[in-house]
């Protein structure tokens, strides 16, 4: 029987050269493989092959799967690839690299996910986490990849992470604390082969939660909205445009807290008296 002594990082972008680098400095051997030629940062390559891996571009995949434990695949890259499928194939499990940050790391995830309104909802949750007195972090389809945003992290810290439907679909375990889906329409039909495909990537997002945890659901589309017959988690409603028997919503111009029967209401600055949800 063939050994298995790599973890095969696939995709040699920004996320991929990340994840391989943090795995290296943590003394695994790692492949990083990409189907095509690209240039790879000299510093990550030498950090790879001092921990006895490989950069390897536009070669057969085989031989190398074969001595890997698992799979690490770059969000740009579909798990329909002949290199995924070979994977599988061969009984090589493949997860995304979001996961992989989610196996390193074991403090708490805030995930925010939507066809639109991500980045700017996770930069505001990231400068709201920022005044808490506990080690904090921004990552995932913004800056770095998750691997490398969370590697100085504790078990105390949060990170606020971007979760596109390209990394949600690599999932197998991620946790998220807090969740967030602002919004659902037609994107990336062309990656997820339907409209359903797409709806049920981005609901991964609170498929491993638990009662403790928190589902946060824009009650004013009505696919994230239903999202909440399926929770295991404590769901909170959101709404700019309707007043809601339970949830936070904007009444009489004022921001409107209504949680397990206590309520509380705080006036708008001008700068948001018209706010608008992402539609």
């Amino acid at each position: 029987m063939t050994e298995k002594k790599y973890i095969f990082v696939y995709g040699a972008g920004i996320s991929g050269q990340g994840v391989a680098e943090v795995l290296a400095r943590h003394g695994k051997k790692i492949i990083l493989y990409n189907d095509e030629l690209r240039e790879v940062d000299p510093l990550v390559a030498n950090i790879i092959k001092k921990s006895g891996g490989e950069v390897v571009m536009k070669k057969e995949p085989t031989p190398y799967l074969k001595e890997s434990l698992y799979v690490i695949i770059s969000p740009g890259i579909p798990f329909t690839t002949a290199t995924a499928q070979k994977a599988k194939a061969l009984g090589v499990e493949v997860i995304g690299e979001v996961e992989q940050a989610s196996r390193l790391y074991k403090g708490k995830w805030v995930g925010v996910t939507g066809t639109n309104g991500k980045t700017t909802t996770t930069t505001l949750l990231g400068e709201m986490l920022a005044t808490l007195p506990v080690k904090t972090a921004v990552g995932g389809n913004i800056g770095f990849a998750l691997s490398k945003e969370t590697e100085n992290l504790d078990a105390d810290s949060y990170i606020a992470a971007e979760l596109s439907s390209f990394q949600l679909e690599g999932i197998k375990s991620l946790r998220v604390n807090i969740a967030l889906i602002l919004n659902i329409t037609p994107d990336h039909i062309e990656r997820h082969g339907n409209m359903a495909n797409y709806i049920a990537a981005k609901a991964n997002i609170f498929k491993y939660q638990t009662k403790d945890d928190v589902l946060i659901l824009n009650a004013d589309d009505p696919i994230v909205k239903g999202f909440a017959t399926g929770a295991k988690a404590k769901v909170c409603f959101i709404s700019c445009k309707t007043i809601l028997p339970s949830g936070v919503y904007i009444e009489n111009g004022n921001f409107t807290i209504n949680l397990s029967g206590k309520k509380a209401s705080g006036m708008c600055s001008q700068r948001y008296e018209n706010i608008r949800c992402p539609q």
